[in-house]
């Protein structure tokens, strides 16, 4: 019997009126075929919030994998996608993937360690880490290839306005017409578009062997490179100090390190804030209170 960690299965049983619960049912035959399939044997169950199964697996010749299985199909069939373009540079190497069952086969990173983990590392350190990062997964696209745009990605935002009558929405005034302007601007104003990890933040963000850290877990979104640094920069932010002063200088490191006008950023930021308060409200039914605290933030420091 595989242990399915308690988080996994409160966040998949209420996700989008529980869309999860027939997929939790049937994981353990799932798993039973997929280890049978790929030669593994479980060893431990990573438990954190998750939309998936996460374990650790070995090989007949005692190699680590890890094992991944999800019910979102097509998020995990745009990781794969996402994986194979990146071809393990800045990013965890993809081994095997079946997309119809919605599962992957993962490196193992050693010591595996996140981020956002105290590591003796202070918050300028971490963000010039993600930066230099960044610079290795963002690289010219080929022709073909077949991945959402940004335009697609943040189309969340025109849903609010029909989900709530003009004036009933629970942002602060003004905030949901301002992500939308930002995002009509910067949409038309792209430059060269790159394929974004478009989740790019501290805990999908492991220490390895191989390289001294590497991303894991991408959504594949294709678009302005000044979209990716949004995510890790309205992260963690409460941990310890001066949030609004955190910010500001996160801002200032991505912008110096990959070549970005801060304000650009700072308006994707303004766009992206807004739209994961969205995205929590369409997952469960209300919103984030720690959503609408980043949009408040953001309105502080200008």
């Amino acid at each position: 019997m595989i242990k399915i960690p308690d988080s996994l299965v409160r966040k998949a049983s209420g996700f989008q009126n529980g869309l999860g619960r027939e997929w939790l049912e049937n994981l353990p035959g799932l798993v039973d075929v997929l280890t049978g399939e790929w030669n593994l044997s479980l060893e431990r169950t990573f438990d954190y919030p998750s939309l998936s199964f996460v374990s650790l697996a070995r090989q007949p010749d005692g190699s680590r994998r890890v094992l991944k299985a999800g019910f979102l199909y097509d998020e995990i069939s745009s990781e794969i996608d996402s994986l194979r373009f990146y071809d393990g540079r800045g990013a965890v190497r993809l081994l095997n993937a079946d997309k119809k069952r919605g599962a992957l086969l993962l490196e193992y990173l050693d010591p595996g360690k996140q981020l956002a983990d105290p590591s003796g590392l202070d918050d300028d350190k971490k963000s010039e880490i993600a930066a230099e990062l960044i610079k290795k997964l963002h690289r010219p696209l080929p022709e073909g290839v077949a991945f959402k745009t940004l335009d697609d990605w943040t189309n969340g935002l025109t849903k609010i306005r029909k989900r709530f009558a003009a004036g009933k929405d629970p942002f602060p005034a003004g905030t949901v017409e301002l992500a939308e302007r930002f995002r009509t601007e910067l949409l038309r104003s792209s430059p060269a578009k790159v394929l974004l990890h478009a989740d790019f933040q501290h805990y999908n963000i492991l220490s390895s062997d191989r390289d001294p850290w590497l991303a894991v877990d991408p959504k594949g979104v294709i678009g302005d490179p000044a979209y990716e640094p949004a995510p890790f920069i309205r992260n963690c932010l409460w941990d310890t100090g001066d949030p609004a002063k955190r910010l500001s200088r996160r801002l200032e490191i991505f912008s110096y390190r990959l070549a970005i006008d801060r304000e650009r950023i700072h308006a994707w930021l303004a766009v992206d804030s807004v739209l994961s308060a969205w995205w929590s409200h369409e997952d469960t039914g209300h919103i984030d209170p720690q959503s609408l605290a980043y949009i408040l933030l953001l309105q502080k420091i200008g």
